[in-house]
């Protein structure tokens, strides 16, 4: 799986070696990990144009991963609140990790299924990850091909536009009635 890590990099001196543990901990367990954003360094005379490129970059990179894990132990880290917000914006799951104490409430108010707040210690760091990855691939909805005729197209387009909910929306409802009613079927 592609992670795509994320972390203050004014705290690295702070924090920079749990900032390795993650990485060392998810290659460990198997995945690729991009944690070029905490390699690079902020530039206090960057141009806005540098800013944009960050920007881009960023947002180039949060689209090709399957995972956010961002470490969130620091408590006034704008601009990692703004970039897992984004991530949020992209459908992506993000693991928020936090050390052994250093909770953010703010983090604790974010309410979507694909946002997983978890605290750790270097010691709990790998089961910690593996249990939240877990957790997260469970969370993820699995897209695939749906062959229909023109005439149901045509009423599904009329169900989207009168009751102003996409199509994918309408048949997922359609199925999870079923499902409810179904005794045969144990989840």
């Amino acid at each position: 799986m592609n992670i795509y890590f994320l972390a203050s990099r004014t705290q690295t001196f702070t924090y920079g070696e749990n900032y390795i543990q993650i990485v060392k901990s998810l290659e460990k367990l198997g995945h690729k990990v991009d944690s070029s954003y905490i390699q690079s360094t902020s530039n206090p005379e960057a141009t806005s144009s540098d800013l944009t490129a960050e920007y881009k970059e960023f947002n180039r990179k949060i689209g090709e991963a399957d995972l956010v894990v961002a470490e969130l132990s620091f408590p006034s880290s704008v601009n990692i609140g703004y970039r897992v917000s984004l991530a949020l914006e992209k459908k992506r799951h993000i693991i928020g990790l936090y050390l052994y104490g250093k909770h953010v409430p703010f983090f604790e108010t974010i309410d979507s299924e694909k946002f997983i707040y978890e605290e750790y210690s270097l010691k709990s760091l790998e089961n910690t990850l593996k249990q939240a990855i877990d957790l997260a691939m469970e969370k993820s909805d699995v897209r695939f091909n749906f062959i229909l005729p023109p005439s149901l197209i045509e009423y599904l387009d009329f169900i989207s536009t009168s009751e102003r909910i996409p199509r994918s929306v309408y048949l997922r409802k359609l199925i999870e009635k079923d499902r409810e009613k179904n005794s045969k079927y144990q989840s």
